[in-house]
């Protein structure tokens, strides 16, 4: 047995503490449950814990920033702000002499050797509620009750105060390439454009009991009025919120709209706090990773020869010298993740008057059950209108090379040396008012489905190199909260897509994407490929802000523009038919 005392250095709030886990049974066996806290010494001004070790003859450890949430009970609990996340030879360590004590002093929390390893927290008991103001274009953020319109000035300022005293709240404001994080009580001015998107961000342990008000001024700071909203009222992970604007005598003088979302924690025993990858990136060259495994099979210029987001596609790939395959995910009926790219599906529906084959009625995937799916005769939605023949059998019923295989079949027979990004799919919404794929909601809740794929993930990952993705801004948020383990990409159509813009801004426009991925922490952008041809210096613009870069794009596939994207710089390229484009490499596994 032996004894260390650690110290460290570290700032925090009135209510913080620093703590200490690690991968003795003393130090939680890398459990926030079973972690320790420092106690602050005055006269060091360092935080400091004797520990004696029984079994543990070299100690691995890290620290953190933990903090005591209030409820409306005024019970305490434990939640985690930061922690440290170095890897390798940033992991502290110590060895334990028999026998002996020793004091270890490690200097400032999130530093080794000049080097900052500091992450955020994630949720670990606390639900976090955030609402988002932004002129999207498609709502007006306030509206004035005619009668008093005339006495507002166009430039606005709006506090956001819990009722709870104590209450943890953040402001953040993302702007063109940048973004200010602020503590609460603090009255911002409301965005006035759609260049700025505000967010409060603050935290509860029961959402039943949660109530908080919108304070409306002027920009000399009279008061104009408040807006009143309560936990009942946010039923949904994700949805938007009118409420009503009263005055002092309680009289309606107007609305405030607004987005919210509500994250819950995800519980897994897999999630510790040994290792973290949520912004850790391998130094490397630009890493190849086939799109839906093999290339589009439908909808491309030029198709794949094999059917695309299938487990033979993927093999197929990870033969090719694919370092990561892309795929997309969703859940069934009965909430199985699935592996399938598009919303719909198309099934042959015949007629009772007429002796024929049928014509193809489209559905939601989600409609059906797995089984439904594996034993259905299904066909792509692109079969309504294009009239190529697909370069393979459609209704292959070797599991391989069928549709839909589940998450867990993908994970049990891709190869563990291949990556995986994962793409959540999520309906999304554009500026001309319509949904992708005419999918405006999902039966299911963004907390259960994500909690659905994480099941299988934490389950299943292994040592796999393994990413989130999605197109939509208020998932890739949940996916870093909720966990502390996998990165997360954040999807956008970029700058120079022609498609029809989504109504996200932050999906948009480059300069709100990077300093929105900046503020939530993310691994890094990934946009279409012309956004790279067009702004050389993109590249440089991500990196500086310090994330990653990932690009996707059908012309990705010519020789000539790998190069141009390789020589820039970008982290990774995500294109078609990569069997086709790489050499055959022997199986690394």
């Amino acid at each position: 047995m032996g004894t260390v005392k650690f110290s460290v250095s570290a700032t925090t709030d009135s209510t913080e503490f620093v703590g200490i886990v690690g991968n003795a049974s003393e130090l939680g066996n890398w459990r926030l449950e079973g972690s320790k806290i420092l106690q602050f010494n005055e006269e060091s001004s360092k935080w400091s814990l004797e520990v004696k070790f029984e079994n543990c003859p070299n100690v691995k450890y890290r620290y953190f920033i933990g903090d005591y949430l209030h409820d409306e009970s005024d019970n305490n609990t434990m939640v985690l702000r930061k922690w440290e996340i170095g890897h390798g030879d940033k992991v502290r360590t110590t060895d334990i002499i028999p026998g002996k004590s020793q004091d270890v002093d490690d200097g400032n929390f999130g530093v080794i050797n000049g080097i900052n390893i500091v992450d955020q927290g994630w949720l670990t008991e606390q639900t976090e509620v955030r609402f988002n103001i932004s002129h999207t274009g498609a709502k007006t953020v306030v509206s004035w009750h005619k009668s008093f319109e005339k006495n507002i000035d166009e430039n606005l300022m709006i506090l956001f105060h819990p009722d709870i005293e104590n209450t943890r709240v953040q402001t953040r404001l993302i702007k063109p390439f940048k973004f200010e994080t602020l503590d609460g009580g603090i009255a911002v001015d409301l965005p006035q454009s759609g260049d700025e998107v505000l967010t409060f961000i603050t935290e509860t342990i029961h959402i039943d009991s949660f109530s908080a008000h919108f304070i409306i001024s002027d920009k000399s700071r009279k008061y104009l009025g408040r807006a009143s909203v309560v936990g009942s009222m946010l039923d949904k992970s994700i949805s938007y919120l009118t409420l009503a604007i009263l005055d002092n005598n309680g009289k309606g003088i107007g609305s405030l709209k607004m987005e919210y979302m509500v994250i819950t924690p995800y519980k897994n025993d897999e999630i510790t706090m040994e290792n973290s990858y949520g912004t850790y990136w391998k130094k490397r060259p630009t890493i190849h990773i086939g799109h839906r495994g093999s290339g589009n099979s439908f909808t491309a210029e030029t198709t794949s020869d094999l059917f695309e987001n299938t487990i033979a596609s993927f093999q197929k790939a990870a033969l090719h010298s694919a370092e990561m395959i892309e795929f997309d995910v969703q859940l069934t009926k009965d909430k199985i993740p699935v592996v399938f790219h598009d919303f719909t599906i198309c099934t042959n529906v015949v007629s009772k008057l007429e002796q024929r084959s049928g014509s193809l009625h489209e559905v939601e995937v989600q409609s059906l059950t797995f089984d439904e799916l594996q034993t259905y005769a299904t066909r792509h939605r692109s079969r309504k209108t294009d009239t190529r023949d697909p370069k393979f059998h459609q209704d292959d019923l070797h599991p391989h090379f069928r549709p839909f295989p589940s998450l867990q079949e993908v994970f049990e027979a891709v190869p563990e040396h291949v990556g995986f990004d994962i793409e959540l799919k999520w309906p999304h919404y554009h500026v001309d008012k319509t949904w992708y794929h005419d999918v405006g909601r999902y039966y299911y809740d963004a907390n259960e489905f994500l909690d659905r794929v994480f099941d299988i993930v934490f389950k299943h990952g292994g040592s796999r190199v393994i990413m989130f993705s999605c197109f939509e801004a208020n998932i890739c948020t949940m996916i870093r909260r909720k966990q502390n383990k996998f990165p997360v990409v954040y999807l956008t159509n970029g700058d120079s897509s022609t498609d029809i813009p989504f109504m996200e801004l932050r999906s948009r426009y480059n300069r709100l994407a990077i300093p929105f991925c900046s503020s939530e922490n993310f691994l890094g952008l990934c946009t279409g490929e012309k956004d790279a041809y067009s702004d050389p210096t993109l590249v440089e613009k991500i990196h500086d802000s310090g994330l990653k870069f990932f690009l996707y794009g059908d012309n990705i596939c010519k020789p000539e523009n790998r190069e141009i994207l390789t020589k820039q710089g970008v982290d990774g390229i995500i294109y078609d038919r990569i069997h086709n484009m790489l050499p055959e490499t022997e199986n690394k596994q």
